[in-house]
């Protein structure tokens, strides 16, 4: 963390920064410096589709389900061939009881190539569809 701090005073408008010292927050579950560098990250750099994924997963964890979705679908207009933008979509639409969308969702990342998803994630989104998207 210290290491990223330091860059991004040489660097201070660096996205790329930024996020990593995001994710370094995350590690320490320190949610509010999370965001407050996604947040940062993203004005430096709108098109940064990891930045509005990561800021929607902490507004999932939060339960702030629709304010997710809203960065989820930016994170998938800016990079529309990640699998993983769209699961993450599809798990807050089920949050807010949106099973057919959910569903839809979670269908489009099942059928994307696998580059993105491991194997034991590309099987949780099989069972998830087995059992919820009949």
């Amino acid at each position: 963390m210290f290491t990223f701090k330091q860059a991004i005073r040489l660097e201070p408008k660096n996205a790329y920064l930024h996020f990593q010292l995001s994710n370094c927050y995350h590690q320490i579950t320190a949610i509010n410096l999370e965001i407050a560098e996604l947040d940062t990250s993203i004005s430096f750099n709108q098109n940064f589709a990891e930045a509005y994924n990561n800021r929607g997963l902490v507004k999932y964890k939060l339960s702030q389900n629709q304010k997710a979705i809203d960065d989820f679908n930016i994170a998938i207009k800016c990079d529309s061939l990640n699998p993983v933008y769209y699961l993450n979509k599809g798990l807050a639409l089920f949050a807010l009881n949106e099973k057919e969308n959910g569903c839809k969702m979670l269908n489009l990342a099942n059928k994307f190539n696998k580059v993105y998803i491991s194997n034991e994630v590309q099987s949780q989104i099989e069972k998830y569809i087995a059992k919820n998207c009949k």
